[in-house]
């Protein structure tokens, strides 16, 4: 049986909780920025400790949030990078306290985050076990997933992108090689048919987030504009993807746009495919 990797139980549409009750009198922005949302330890996981999650320390369970880009700091107020965190360290993170219902559940819309305490590998052991029970590492045959996290209106969507083609090989235990081939068409072919998945950036923020099951060694992005597709002929030009880890983010996604993402690790090369809309759309 092939075990679960790091998105376990992770609910395609996250929808977001705004936790405003009636009659309760809304918070100034900066009034939400001076209180902490939750307090988490800082924790690290994954084969080569790529992936970051937090413990609740009230209620000891795991919650994903992102750290923000410039928005760390340290308990006397100077700014620090992901780099300068340890496991272990305890984490004031401040936001509107938008949360999602998903398996972690994941904070959105933080917008800073304390170190309040460092912390060291012994307060990291307490919290092993929540690690051990939500990540297993992936098992080497099989093929790496991915999934694409956007804003939407009032929603955070995590789409799961199926892989259009792979070559892909690794060792058994008795030192054998196995291998692993999919070639089922290009991925203009697979848009043509309708069978690629739809992501809807409806919203302003139209970045998308890609989130990979393990650690590639190389991104690759290719798009084409739907208006001027033309078989053989279509055109197609190159994203910019930041990566930083398993996970890259495309800053400004195309509406009514075709996209391939191409991934290498040691193991072999992966293509996904997913079309770009601002609405939900039927493919012709």
């Amino acid at each position: 049986m092939k075990k679960k990797s790091r998105m376990i139980g992770v609910l395609l549409a996250s929808v977001l909780i705004l936790g405003t009750g009636c009659g309760k009198k809304e918070n100034t922005t900066k009034e939400k920025e001076e209180i902490p949302t939750v307090e988490g330890v800082y924790l690290t996981y994954g084969e080569e400790q790529e992936f970051y999650i937090f413990a609740d320390i009230k209620n000891e369970t795991l919650f994903e949030a992102e750290i923000p880009d410039g928005k760390l700091f340290d308990k006397n107020g100077e700014k620090i990078s992901k780099e300068n965190l340890q496991a272990g360290d305890t984490i004031e993170i401040y936001g509107n306290g938008a949360v999602t219902q998903s398996l972690p559940p994941q904070y959105a819309g933080v917008t800073k985050m304390i170190r309040t305490e460092k912390g060291d590998q012994k307060i990291a052991e307490k919290y092993q076990p929540l690690i051990d029970a939500f990540y297993q590492a992936p098992d080497p045959s099989e093929i790496p997933t991915l999934s694409i996290e956007n804003y939407q209106k009032l929603a955070i969507v995590s789409t799961s992108i199926s892989p259009v083609s792979y070559d892909w090989s690794y060792t058994e235990d008795d030192g054998t090689t196995e291998s692993q081939k999919a070639e089922e068409g290009s991925i203009l072919e697979k848009y043509q048919a309708g069978v690629l998945p739809e992501i809807i950036c409806d919203a302003e923020d139209k970045s998308l987030k890609f989130m990979f099951s393990r650690k590639p060694e190389k991104v690759t992005v290719k798009k084409w504009s739907v208006e001027t597709l033309s078989g053989e002929a279509a055109e197609f030009t190159e994203q910019d993807v930041t990566m930083d880890g398993s996970e890259g983010e495309l800053k400004e996604a195309e509406v009514n746009s075709v996209y391939e993402l191409e991934a290498v690790w040691e193991n072999g090369t992966v293509k996904y495919g997913f079309t770009v809309s601002g609405a939900k759309t039927e493919q012709k």
